[in-house]
């Protein structure tokens, strides 16, 4: 599966890999090529632990496209693998290294991943836009879709290059219990922000919390499973979106029995939407503490339920399961990225004025809208955004359809792609970019038609 994929996509996959390395050059240069090579296998060893057969995929994604990586003007700097592990783990990576504490694997310190860096920048080496992501479900008969049926979306919002490099594929894995699945993903990445599966299990990720340099107990990053990991394992392995949401927060029982863990080791910061036919929940993490809400918990008045990229969750569970009164809103609330608190509020008022009359054409409206709502449902066209005063809300990075980051518009960012999963029908749509800048019907496939693909 890895190898055709690799062999398809082999120069869009070289393509990223060159971005990345060319664009991460300050700190590939003061921390140094062996560094970042030990920190990838770092990684690697996490990956392996959740599933043996991620490790395969990605070994095979890099033999199909061992032709063309041979070609990057950086082929000699690591081994083609390592170059894909790369393109799996460049967030956390270059977040991880940017902020230096010790990293524990395993509780009992048996498998221990520490590192102590010399070094200990106290800003990012590498300053890129930030993560802006908009994603939703809405759920059954009371989740406010029309004739009750079941739709998640997600637009993800970042740098044209290289995350308009972009791949989407069905997996068919050849184990009996893995499902096939879909997701749209930059070139050479196991998973892209969205995937879902024949069973119509959606899971999907928004950038999360953001703890701060050096504070304890909020420092909390780690060379543990890649969001990119997970999700693929996911979206093969899980029946119902309760089962993928443990799968984020406690891991598998194999895993917690090789790991003397309580709870999957994460890497960073994510928020994850987790839906199927009967419920949806959003868990928000970092590498070692989650918090859950669920529709009704902010406001919501049916089976719904929106994410974006600030926290919401008043109670928290630590790396040994146990509750905490740390609140998931001490990371990064809606005071601290106030256009996440405007494209949340503007989902969630777009749902409740909508709320029984929503389907794809309408879902497909709400990714386009150049507008934003507040908390009090009041609608703006406008946004204040420093230092260029009052703008267009589209340009302030305060809209679903993210045009971000400035005036006059640079044309560097915003919405990269858009994807809308009907979970009844298993259908999925996309467009490529901006999806105001999208001309006709949007890209479409059926899921079931690689139901008996083996």
């Amino acid at each position: 599966m890895g190898r055709q994929y690799g062999e398809q996509a082999g120069d869009l996959i070289r393509w990223v890999f060159d971005a990345w390395w060319s664009s991460s050059k300050e700190i590939i240069s003061a921390l140094g090529i062996p560094h970042i090579i030990e920190d990838l296998h770092r990684y690697e060893q996490s990956i392996f632990v959740l599933s043996p057969g991620l490790i395969e995929f990605m070994k095979g994604i890099a033999q199909g496209a061992s032709a063309s990586l041979s070609q990057s003007p950086y082929a000699a700097q690591c081994t083609h693998y390592e170059k894909i592990i790369l393109i799996n783990v460049v967030t956390p990576l270059l977040k991880n290294d940017n902020h230096p504490p010790s990293f524990r694997h395993t509780k009992d310190g048996a498998a221990q991943l520490t590192r102590k860096h010399t070094r200990e920048p106290k800003q990012p080496l590498l300053k890129r836009q930030p993560e802006g992501c908009s994603h939703f479900a809405v759920v059954g008969d009371l989740g406010g879709g029309k004739n009750g049926r079941t739709f998640t979306a997600h637009s993800r919002d970042a740098d044209f290059c290289p995350f308009n490099y972009n791949v989407i594929f069905v997996a068919i894995p050849d184990e009996t219990e893995a499902k096939p699945w879909w997701t749209l993903a930059m070139a050479g990445q196991m998973s892209g922000n969205m995937t879902g599966n024949i069973l119509g299990v959606s899971i999907g990720s928004s950038g999360g919390p953001v703890p701060p340099i050096g504070e304890t107990p909020l420092n909390e990053r780690a060379f543990g499973v890649p969001i990119t990991a997970f999700r693929a394992f996911a979206a093969a392995y899980a029946s119902s979106a309760a089962e993928a949401a443990s799968f984020f927060t406690v891991g598998t029982e194999n895993y917690r029995k090789n790991t003397s863990r309580e709870t999957l080791l994460g890497t960073n910061g994510n928020n994850e939407l987790f839906a199927d036919s009967k419920e949806c929940l959003v868990v928000e993490a970092t590498a070692c503490r989650y918090g859950i809400r669920r529709p009704g918990n902010n406001g919501e008045i049916g089976n719904y339920i929106v994410a974006t990229n600030h926290e919401l969750c008043t109670e928290t569970y630590d790396e040994n399961d146990e509750k905490s009164d740390l609140p998931m809103t001490d990371y990064r609330g809606e005071l601290q990225f106030p256009t996440s608190g405007t494209r949340f509020w503007s989902l969630m008022w777009m749902i409740r004025y909508h709320f029984g009359g929503i389907d794809e054409g309408l879902i497909m409206e709400f990714m386009n809208a150049h507008y934003s709502y507040d908390r009090g449902g009041t609608k703006h066209y406008t946004c204040d955004l420093k230092p260029f005063g009052r703008i267009t809300a589209y340009n302030a990075g305060a809209t679903v359809c993210n045009h971000m980051p400035g005036f006059p518009e640079p044309f560097i960012g915003g919405s990269t792609d858009v994807k809308l999963f009907s979970l009844d029908d298993k259908e999925l749509y996309w467009t490529q970019g901006r999806p105001c800048e999208w001309q006709g019907l949007w890209d479409h496939l059926n899921l079931k038609d690689y139901s008996g693909i083996r």
